[in-house]
């Protein structure tokens, strides 16, 4: 039996292919000019009700087995804006996240919430 030792057990860091490293060392200097506190960072995130694990431990060379429901859900999804600990302007919405919607929740949900100082940037 093979006993995995913990320096052996890396976590993946993913990065996008596409990425184009100057554009993001010009990107990082802007952004260390505004204080950490002045900073918004904005998210959004889908929601799904039948969440289910897509992997699981068993005895090696051994198929593991688990049940999935059949039945449909809507995914929620969940805009919002973080400002150093602080949760600003959560809006939970069903559906897909356009223009418009982005837009309205930016300029009706979010800058009511936001002081006049503040840098929005997207996460």
């Amino acid at each position: 039996m093979h006993v995995l030792r913990e320096d052996h057990l890396k976590k993946k860091t993913p990065f996008y292919k596409e990425r184009d490293e100057k554009k993001r060392e010009e990107f990082q200097k802007r952004l260390e000019k505004i204080a950490e506190e002045n900073r918004v960072y904005v998210d959004e995130r889908k929601i799904n009700e039948c969440l289910q694990r897509q992997n699981a431990r068993g005895p090696r060379e051994e198929k593991v087995y688990g049940g999935v429901s059949g039945n449909r859900y809507f995914r929620e999804s969940f805009i919002a804006a973080q400002n150093q600990s602080s949760i600003l302007a959560p809006f939970c919405y069903t559906g897909i996240c356009n223009t418009d919607l982005l837009n309205a929740w930016l300029q009706q949900v979010l800058t009511a919430e936001l002081k006049t100082w503040a840098v929005c940037h997207p996460r």
